[in-house]
């Protein structure tokens, strides 16, 4: 039973977890803490007593916080009767996690000393695994939950067997997640003499965040400078075995084991105070060593930016900071830690690129807890900035509550953890804008509300209310319509009318982080302050209750304007006026004897009148007027439409041209005429669109006809013009001398020559053609399908439009040729020359190339597998299997034997050229005496 006892706490040893976070003390730290267990055994229900110094004065209702490690579990709740400060129960006991608050309901003084005690009744439960754990104290006054004031250290022992003493580690160096010497000594008990021979073991149990080695060479472990021939490593607990020619003798003999450097025990990746346990063969209790401090650069500059700040919102992060002197970042490798608080929720699903690291989006992310590591996409320098953007879309939201937050921020490099507060900010409707339908003084006006619902905006159907507040001096009836408000497009089922203000129940829900419209009509009959002036509303909800103010609008007390129209009424047709109208304008003022008045056409700026008559232009066009008081109450603008043309329509024939020769009696007639015409082709109506574009179908009686086209503006105004044509119905002759149909073509470029019949037009695949005045052309063609056929269609056209096509067939054959030489970085590839990463070399006799290179060159497809070191190899039907170090390669699913095997030169692959060439279908020529590889793709004569 013993046996399996100790095998039991063994494992559970293994499993511990020994990270005790160092934090920097607040300036006005408390002082002399200590913290007794009563009892100090794993899984007791114990009294904890802590002493410490007041730093500062302590007012009653203010709070101790002590923060105990994630190792113990709480009760849920905890009577104030069951603690006490200084003799005295608190006022209040509040556990949120694992951190208990004390409301002090005495005050406390500086430097006074303080007994905090909790009894057994309280019910703290030591953890159920022994090891060294660290207490946290602070105060409302002093420190706070992040940077902390005071801390302690205690051990909770085993509680079964004996243990070594005196225990105690050494580490070299002490730098954070680098590999280190280990070298642990301490005390056997009485009777707790290790024997080598006799299988005697020690369990070296490390802190969580040790990395192990992945390969054990017990040779690298050493006790008392015999190295060991036996060790075991099971998670971060290293079994040595005792070499069998050491004797540890009873009582109280020391004990020495190193663990060299070259074993490969890195350290914890965060700075921090450690200790290390011990348990023996013999001393089958848990023993803690001293705390040993593993320290690390920290990073500077760190800035960090919410949007939004609010409350329960899920916001996107900009993190920036800059590296230290050490703290250089390697892609793809070096990782960076951002530890948000508890409060905060993380995504489990991952977002792919939603994080971005000196705007290179980032594909290796993981979370942790609320911890995000996010393994660096893009190399960075030491002393070099750094900067993160976590976009909304990776979901990270922010705490349910209000309040300061920190968040550690640190990398492999820089592992001191350094910290930000960000506040988060009450959740509120925001971006309130009204628009009134009537802005004059003691009307009766509409209101167009929309606003936004903030993070714990939602408003429930029924329950819910929305407030607006109305300026001082609006009219508000005693009662409005329920179907004169919606909310969204539904009328409210409430109205209540206070004052000016209007509380209305929602009649759907909505949800938070939405944009609401609240529309207002004048049916409410809702009229405007008759003061004019400045006015803003205010909008809030039962569930926002800050009032927010929109966006301002202005109250005017308005002049009245009229207009005079010479004619008096349009005198064309479709309300055209056909004479230039001429436009007048009077004011009148309750306040001001002489208003201005102002006038614009369109959109132009507003233009003083000045008495005099306004000519209106032609064409289609708005005029707006308003007046305007010396006190600046300026009228609501007036508008009028007027349609003026006094001018006959243009007429622009596009087709046929006037002498036009025509290959059809049928004729299509085009052209262009001013907007809103109609427009008749020798008495047949054309279709005209809506820019004017006209067009009209006809018919020819004769080889030579004139055309009579008449448009007619909508004001009634006509223009007429005419177009001679004639007909001619016969094709151009066509001759292609170069190429034949079915012509293979090894040489670009493919020149197409040919003649056709004086004046006519020709074109090569749609490209036009210059033809000379006997009717010869060439035309080049640059570039051909490297697969199949390509179609090539030549084309004449008469000037009456009549042609003939001829489609001849070539087939192209593209042949790379590529020249390499031994240890010579440049290649020539056809007749460009191109820069190596690699010379070509010889290896056993056989010509080794870079193969990115060749491959990039015949255009072919390379893959690479980095586990297994393989290079698949497509080009058209040719599949090729290599692998790195090996002499037997795939062609196409056979196995082949090479002379010389691929491998690796300064991280580029070189590859057998004449295998690979010749396996992809081309043709390798060696000069010995020049050492020049020439490469000829395809291989002439088509071979395979």
């Amino acid at each position: 039973m013993k046996k399996l006892l100790i095998f039991a706490l063994t494992i559970t040893m293994i499993m511990t977890l020994f990270f005790i976070p160092y934090r920097v003390p607040d300036v006005r730290a408390l002082s002399n803490l200590k913290v007794t267990v009563t009892p100090d055994t794993v899984n007791s229900v114990a009294d904890y007593k802590i002493n410490m110094q007041m730093g500062a004065n302590l007012n009653v209702g203010e709070k101790i916080y002590i923060s105990f490690p994630d190792s113990y579990s709480l009760p849920a709740s905890i009577s104030p009767d069951s603690v006490e400060i200084n003799g005295v129960h608190p006022s209040a006991v509040s556990i949120n996690g694992n951190e208990i608050s004390l409301t002090v309901s005495q005050g406390l003084v500086k430097l006074q000393p303080v007994t905090i005690e909790f009894t057994t009744s309280a019910g703290i439960m030591n953890p159920s695994v022994p090891s060294t754990y660290a207490i946290y104290v602070w105060t409302d006054e002093e420190g706070d939950s992040t940077t902390y004031s005071a801390s302690y250290f205690i051990t909770i022992s085993g509680g079964s067997g004996t243990t070594v003493s005196g225990l105690t580690v050494l580490v070299n160096p002490p730098n954070s997640g680098k590999p280190a010497d280990y070298t642990v000594i301490f005390n056997v008990s009485t009777d707790g003499g290790l024997v080598g021979a006799n299988g005697d073991y020690v369990d070296v149990i490390f802190p969580a965040g040790t990395v192990m080695p992945k390969t054990i060479d017990p040779s690298k472990v050493l006790v008392k400078t015999f190295p060991c021939s036996r060790v075991e490593i099971a998670g971060t607990t290293v079994k040595v075995y005792i070499p069998t020619e050491i004797t540890i003798p009873n009582g109280g003999s020391q004990c020495n084991i190193e663990f060299l450097k070259s074993f490969g025990i890195k350290n914890p990746l965060k700075p921090g105070k450690y200790a290390i346990g011990v348990i023996t063969s013999k001393d089958t209790g848990f023993a803690s060593s001293n705390l040993y401090q593993i320290i690390g650069t920290p990073i500077s500059g760190l800035q960090i930016s919410a949007n939004p700040t609010s409350e329960s919102a899920v916001a996107q992060y900009n993190i920036t900071f800059t590296t230290s002197d050490n703290g250089n970042l390697t892609a793809n490798t070096d990782q960076i830690f951002v530890e948000f608080p508890k409060e905060y929720t993380l995504p489990k699903n991952i977002v792919p690129g939603a994080i971005t690291v000196n705007n290179n989006p980032c594909t290796q992310v993981s979370v942790d807890g609320n911890t995000l590591i996010i393994t660096s996409p893009v190399s960075v320098s030491a002393n070099d900035n750094v900067n993160i953007v976590i976009s909304k879309s990776f979901g990270i939201k922010n705490p349910n509550s209000t309040g300061s937050f920190t968040i550690f921020v640190y990398t492999t490099e820089d592992t001191s953890p350094i910290s930000f507060k960000l506040v988060i900010t009450t959740s509120a409707i925001s971006n309130v804008n009204v628009t009134l339908s009537n802005t004059s003084s003691a009307e009766v006006s509409s209101y167009d509300i929309t606003f936004e619902t903030g993070t714990s905006g939602a408003l429930t159907t029924g329950v819910d209310k929305i407030n607006i507040i109305f300026p001082v001096g609006t009219t508000i009836p005693d009662s409005i319509p329920l179907s004169a408000i919606t909310v969204n497009g539904v009328p409210t089922t409430n109205i209540s009318i206070s004052g000016t203000t209007i509380t209305l129940t929602v009649p759907v829900d909505i949800p938070a982080k939405s944009m609401v419209h609240l529309m207002i009509s004048d049916k409410a009959g809702i009229k405007n302050p008759v003061k004019g002036g400045t006015y803003n509303i205010y909008v809030s909800t039962s569930k926002e209750a800050t009032a927010v103010a929109s966006n301002t609008f202005k109250i005017s007390v308005v002049p009245q304007t009229k207009i005079q129209i010479i004619p008096k009424n349009p005198n064309g047709n479709n309300g055209y006026y056909t004479v230039q109208p001429i436009v007048t304008f009077t004011a009148t003022s309750s306040v001001d004897p002489n208003p201005l008045i102002y006038y614009y056409f369109d959109n132009n700026t507003p233009v003083l009148f000045n008495g005099q008559a306004i000519k209106i232009p032609e064409g289609i066009h708005t005029l707006y007027f308003y007046a305007v008081d010396h006190q600046n109450h300026k009228e609501k603008v007036h508008s009028i439409q007027f349609k003026v043309d006094t001018v006959p329509p243009q007429i622009v024939i596009l087709s046929p041209k006037n002498g036009a020769v025509l290959n059809s009696r049928t004729v299509i007639v085009k052209g262009k005429v001013d907007k809103g015409c109609t427009v008749t082709v020798s008495g047949e109506s054309a279709t005209v669109d809506a820019n004017g574009n006209f067009t009209a179908k006809v018919q020819l009686t004769s080889d030579n006809a004139t055309l009579i086209i008449v448009a007619k503006d909508p004001a009634g105004n006509t223009t007429q013009t005419k177009v001679s044509v004639s007909v001619d119905t016969t094709p151009p002759v066509l001759t292609v001398v170069n190429p034949v149909p079915f012509q293979e073509v090894h040489n670009l470029p493919l020149v197409v020559k040919g003649k056709t019949e004086k004046g006519a037009i020709v074109t090569v695949n749609g490209n036009p053609v210059n033809v000379d005045e006997n009717g010869n052309f060439t035309y080049a063609l640059e570039s051909l399908n490297e697969t199949g056929y390509t179609m090539i269609t030549i084309i004449s056209k008469d000037a009456a439009g009549n042609e003939t096509k001829k489609v001849i067939n070539v087939k192209y054959i593209k042949t790379t040729i590529i020249k390499l030489q031994i240890n010579n970085k440049v290649a020539l590839v056809n007749s460009s020359t191109v820069q190596l990463d690699a010379a070509p070399i010889i290896k056993n006799g056989r010509t080794l190339v870079p193969l990115r290179f060749i491959s990039e060159a015949f255009g072919a497809t390379l893959s690479w597998d980095p586990i297994f070191r393989i290079i698949d190899i497509s080009l058209d039907s040719s599949k090729i299997r290599l692998q790195i170090g090996t002499k037997f390669a795939g062609v196409n699913g056979k196995k082949v034997s090479l002379d010389v095997a691929p491998q690796l030169v300064k991280n580029r692959t070189m590859v057998p050229i004449r295998f690979v060439s010749e396996a992809l279908n081309a043709e390798v020529l060696w000069d010995a005496n020049t050492k020049t590889i020439t490469i000829i793709y395809p291989k002439p004569n088509g071979g395979g």
